[in-house]
């Protein structure tokens, strides 16, 4: 069963990384359009109000992971009466979450946009606009929540890959549509926004409805599977709540320090980060079934082995990214943007930063989700987790510079490391060969990859775009090489070496 589970990675893998090389060549391009055609100003207005409507996405990131757990779990019981039941409760507990969202968003959401948001003299108007479309949007992406984790859940991964392009397509013809339209650009972008996620979120109904049983026909009222639902979603949205206040509310405290540039400066680095997390959301989103089916089944040799690939290879697909960005950001800056905003460089380089010190334990998460008893885990990670956001309105509140929030946040994930480290151990997941044979390679690949990197990066100063090119392509080199000798083990090297030669004989 175990190389049938690998063989059905292996190909869901690829199927996402396929989809993310077309969706991140699209997203560039798609940014850059939306940036020349709103401008810094509205583009920066765009991101802090988007911002404020996220930090109610702890209604929707709770509850989706619940129940991506619970369809998984139910898929490895293969009991499909319990699957039905808890596909429906998902869909009765969104219909909650969405007439309660509403209610916050037009109370409370609107107050603080119109006291504590810091938007351009004469463009209030335009940022109502686009706080009212995120609000529709976020609710849209709520009732889409069942089904995609529907699909998720069994791993039909090629479906998800063509509805993801689809969406990334309608986003490009969106950016494409702002030079036609002479009204008000911010306004036309939030309205065509929200029509992209109706179009998609029902590609995704209408797919599983056709292919899922347990989508199809009338919803079920379970109390007991609801109750369950809403326990684990309890516990988890005080930790959802404080990651966005440590994304989104960060974003909203740097707009009251330094403004829409600075939002629009952060909304860069974000567009890097989220490429960069969706690199390895492809891996993790393949992989994390089988971490909660094998647990179900009571396959702990296998689950095991799959959380120590999910952190090493996630971790080392960060890097691979991040060496071109660390060295080069400036550069690959100026060929992506026409216009960069400040501090944009930096910024992306410390979110990239963040990401490596999260993916490097990632995957050990999953492992205590899937166990079940999420008590204790959410709760050290949300006080864990708060820091990011306690910390940076202290930072700016004493003038210290907008980069400070990034350096705190790394912080803060290595520190959720160590948690994660520790509860993973209390469910039998062996700590220290997980330390020998995983953590102290890629420390060393990172610190080893980085140093050879910096050589041509030094010797071809000035001389660019050799210079991105031969730091690049140093930096792939060294990571691969290094990650051979040090971080596969003996059965994974001899599996590369059989792919390789099964691509040279085929050639």
């Amino acid at each position: 069963m175990n190389g049938l589970n690998s063989g059905k990675v292996a190909r869901n893998t690829i199927l996402l990384y396929v989809r993310m090389l077309v969706l991140m060549v699209i997203g560039l391009f798609t940014s850059r359009i939306v940036l020349k055609c709103l401008g810094v100003d509205d583009y920066g207005t765009y991101n802090v109000v988007y911002s404020l409507v996220m930090m109610f996405t702890v209604i929707s990131g709770s509850v989706s992971g619940a129940v991506n757990r619970f369809l998984a779990y139910e898929l490895g019981k293969e009991d499909g009466k319990r699957l039905k039941k808890a596909f429906s409760s998902a869909v009765l507990i969104q219909i909650a979450c969405s007439l309660l969202l509403i209610l916050i968003g037009e109370t409370l959401g609107i107050w603080y946009l119109r006291n504590h948001v810091d938007i351009p003299a004469g463009r209030e108007t335009a940022a109502m606009w686009v706080f009212q479309c995120s609000v529709f949007l976020l609710v849209v992406q709520l009732f889409s929540i069942p089904f995609n984790c529907a699909i998720i859940a069994h791993e039909d991964m090629k479906a998800f890959a063509w509805i993801s392009i689809l969406e990334g397509v309608l986003k490009l013809a969106v950016a494409f549509a702002l030079y036609a339209f002479p009204a008000d650009k911010l306004k036309v972008y939030a309205v065509l926004m929200v029509a992209v996620s109706l179009a998609v979120r029902s590609a995704y109904a209408l797919y599983c409805r056709k292919h899922y049983e347990e989508t199809s026909g009338g919803l079920v009222l379970d109390r007991d599977v609801v109750r369950s639902m809403l326990s684990m979603s309890a516990w988890s949205a005080t930790a959802y709540g404080v990651g966005a206040f440590n994304t989104q509310g960060v974003n909203l405290l740097s707009n009251a320090a330094f403004g829409v540039r600075i939002n629009a400066a952060r909304g860069i680095a974000s567009q890097i980060e989220n490429i960069v997390r969706q690199l390895v959301s492809n891996l993790l989103t393949a992989l994390n079934p089988q971490i909660t089916k094998s647990w179900a089944s009571d396959d702990r040799q296998y689950c095991f082995s799959i959380v120590r690939k999910g952190c090493k290879f996630s971790y080392l697909i960060v890097l691979l990214f991040a060496i071109p960005f660390l060295f080069e950001a400036d550069y690959l800056l100026d060929l992506w943007l026409e216009e960069v905003p400040e501090s944009a460089s930096l910024f992306t380089k410390l979110a990239i930063f963040c990401v490596m010190c999260d993916m490097m334990s990632n995957s050990l998460g999953q492992l205590i989700m899937a166990e079940g008893r999420v008590g204790m885990y959410y709760s050290l990670l949300s006080v864990i987790s708060s820091l990011s956001f306690t910390g940076s309105w202290i930072a700016f509140s004493h003038g210290f510079p907008a980069h400070y929030s990034y350096c705190i946040s790394i912080t803060v994930f290595c520190l959720i490391a160590f948690m994660r480290l520790n509860l993973a151990g209390k469910r039998g997941f062996p700590l220290k060969p997980f330390i020998r044979e995983v953590l102290l390679p890629l420390i060393a690949v990172t610190v080893l990859s980085s140093a050879l990197s910096y050589i041509p990066y030094r010797l071809l100063e000035g001389k660019e775009p050799w210079r991105l090119i031969a730091t690049a392509s140093t930096g792939v080199i060294s990571i691969c090489a290094l990650s051979f000798i040090l971080v596969l083990t003996g059965g994974e090297r001899n599996y590369l070496k059989k792919v390789l030669r099964g691509a040279r004989d085929r050639a």
